[in-house]
């Protein structure tokens, strides 16, 4: 069994963290804890201690950067045979992201992320919805390098497109006698599931006729 050090919490100069340190066996294990309170540093270093004991504590040296994780998700998307491109997610995601280590990578930056996007660039949710997807994906594909894999909340989007099945008609599907066929059997199928009476009245129906015979 590895001999794990007690560990310590300390200040650089040229640092406004306070930064944790500790050894593995002969081997020294130094790093950020990206916080200036001293006692979140000291729980940052009981969290790593405790990724030591679990055997999932992962060397600095060893971890995954956010440049790797890009190829590593343009690889499972040829491997998969995915047609989409998620070039322009990648530019976007790698603008805010590319510089920092995956770990760096945290539930306290991704939402930076979000508030940019939708309230600076003033993109549609739909596409922040995307770019966090393709995240999700980097971050999970890179999980066996990665110290934890952060939660990433994507928004919610309504994609509801109202009145595209109108009841006088279903003018908005197509006006051609397959398209009020297909309407007439959707709309019998609703019927059904929610144990309502299955007769469509020909004055509003798309059929001009009963749904029972």
């Amino acid at each position: 069994m590895s001999r794990l050090s007690r560990g310590s919490v300390f200040r650089r100069p040229d640092s406004p963290h306070w930064w944790i340190g500790f050894s593995i066996d002969v081997r020294v294990q130094r790093e950020s804890a990206g916080t200036d309170d001293r006692e979140q540093a000291l729980a940052f270093l009981r969290h790593r201690l405790d990724e030591v004991r679990r055997g999932v504590f992962v060397e600095l040296t060893q971890r995954i950067r956010f440049e790797d994780m890009r190829e590593l998700l343009l690889e499972n998307y040829r491997y998969e045979a995915n047609r989409s491109d998620p070039s322009a997610h990648l530019k976007r995601l790698g603008e805010f992201f590319g510089a920092y280590r995956s770990e760096d990578i945290t539930e306290d930056r991704i939402p930076e992320y979000s508030r940019k996007r939708l309230g600076i660039d003033r993109v549609a949710p739909a596409t922040l919805r995307r770019e966090l997807a393709v995240l999700k994906r980097m971050l999970r594909l890179g999980s066996r390098r990665l110290p934890r894999v952060p939660l990433v909340d994507l928004p919610r989007v309504d994609n509801a497109r109202q009145g595209f099945f109108k009841r006088s008609g279903c003018s908005g599907a197509t006006s051609t006698g397959r398209g009020r066929r297909c309407c007439c059997m959707i709309r019998r199928i609703a019927s059904h599931a929610s144990s309502r009476s299955s007769t469509i009245r020909g004055s509003n129906g798309c059929c001009g006729r009963s749904a029972t015979r």
